[in-house]
């Protein structure tokens, strides 16, 4: 692994949902409760990096982004071939009977020396980047440094990407059940390359 001296410029945006739900029932002897949650959000990146040689087959690609991570090489993209100037990987999900779906698509475009790597969720199924972390924060403005690294073939760029964003919470309650929405939104960007 080489570390590579010139930064990525990464910039990002997630937003997320997540409601809780609590229902308690008086049972013989006492309270009974009941705890549903859900979460649902949307992202999408981009990382302009210097790319030296142009990849093959068998350059590994491995990205991670906060939670969201991807291991693989070029060749597996089947549309790939050596020369190209762009790849496209889909993120699949775990197996659950028999069935994988699609979390999360990457396109990498390069040219002149620069790599372009986009990514976007795609259905409730994709990690969050940094969301799911903070859903517990208080509410109003809050800000962090979301991790990383990249590696397209033997070059390896650590990702530092500070963040700013708002948290927001609802919360009712009657006749046993309560319950709170919490949304978030957040924007990250790191400085120009160089």
């Amino acid at each position: 692994m080489i570390l590579v001296a010139a930064a990525p410029v990464v910039t990002f945006s997630e937003s997320y949902r997540f409601e809780r739900l609590v229902r308690e029932t008086e049972t013989f002897g006492g309270f009974e409760s009941e705890t549903r949650e859900a979460g649902r959000g949307s992202w999408r990146f981009e990382i302009v990096a210097p790319l030296s040689p142009p990849p093959v087959n068998e350059t590994p690609f491995r990205l991670t982004l906060g939670r969201f991570s991807y291991d693989g090489k070029f060749g597996d993209d089947p549309a790939f071939a050596t020369g190209a100037a762009g790849a496209r990987f889909l993120v699949l999900s775990p197996e659950s009977g028999g069935v994988r779906q699609t979390m999360a698509s990457l396109d990498l475009k390069w040219k002149n020396g620069t790599v372009t790597v986009r990514g976007a969720s795609k259905g409730a199924l994709a990690p969050t980047l940094v969301a799911e972390s903070l859903r517990d924060s208080a509410t109003g403005e809050l800000s962090g440094i979301a991790v990383g690294e990249l590696t397209i073939g033997t070059s390896t760029w650590p990702l530092k990407v500070p963040f700013t964003g708002r948290l927001d919470r609802k919360t009712a309650g009657a006749g046993g059940v309560s319950g709170s929405a919490t949304t978030l939104s957040v924007r990250g960007k790191t400085g120009p390359a160089g």
